[in-house]
């Protein structure tokens, strides 16, 4: 009996150590980005082609989907794809940004003063990613007047898509807010829109 006890005990501690050797071997290449060379492959999302693995007491997810998120988690058995929504969620929403970008061929935006004084150089502000997506969506989404019914305003802000390729005013009021079209026409912003524009234009100082 006793010898018994003590075979199970050494194939017990037997199996333990492979396992956190195993455990070990994969941890590092998941820190790595790399596929685990110590697991069974057992599942595969519908997403593009991300792997599940399981290991020795463990379990690995090679993510791979289609809007690029590629990363390797690993953890206990408990460990499922959907705990890292909120992380894929998150890396999608910045892809489409920058998908959107991209189709609209913008790579810098920057909004400047109108320099009316020569008192003091003109402040600026280069726009990070959300807020290149933001500015653009919302101009995309403006109705411009007709060139010919531009009124006469002066702006006090320009917009400047990638160095000048496509430029913007904007005409601040106490009251409202304009957006100018190079080459004519203009849009009045409602006031979610007046109040974006207006955080940005907040980081121009």
């Amino acid at each position: 009996m006793k010898k018994s006890v003590k075979i199970v005990g050494i194939i017990l501690g037997i199996i333990i150590l492979l396992g956190i050797i195993f455990f070990a071997i994969d941890y590092n290449r998941a820190k790595n980005n790399e596929q685990p060379m110590l697991c069974v492959q057992i599942d595969e999302a519908n997403d593009g082609g991300t792997k599940i693995y399981l290991g020795l007491g463990y379990k690995v997810i090679d993510f791979n989907t289609l809007s690029g998120f590629d990363d390797v988690k690993i953890g206990t058995w408990l460990m499922n794809y959907e705990d890292f929504n909120d992380e894929i969620k998150k890396y999608n929403e910045e892809f489409e940004k920058k998908q959107y970008l991209e189709e609209k061929n913008i790579s810098l935006i920057v909004i400047s003063e109108v320099g009316y004084s020569s008192a003091r150089p003109a402040k600026s502000y280069t726009l990070k990613l959300d807020e290149m997506y933001t500015l653009a969506n919302l101009i995309d989404s403006l109705t411009f007047s007709n060139p010919n019914e531009t009124c006469d305003g002066l702006s006090n802000y320009v917009i400047k898509y990638n160095n000048g390729d496509m430029t913007y005013g904007i005409e601040v009021y106490d009251d409202v807010t304009h957006i100018v079209r190079n080459g004519g026409g203009e849009a009045v912003l409602n006031d979610e829109q007046r109040e974006q524009v207006n955080e940005l234009l907040r980081k121009v100082f």
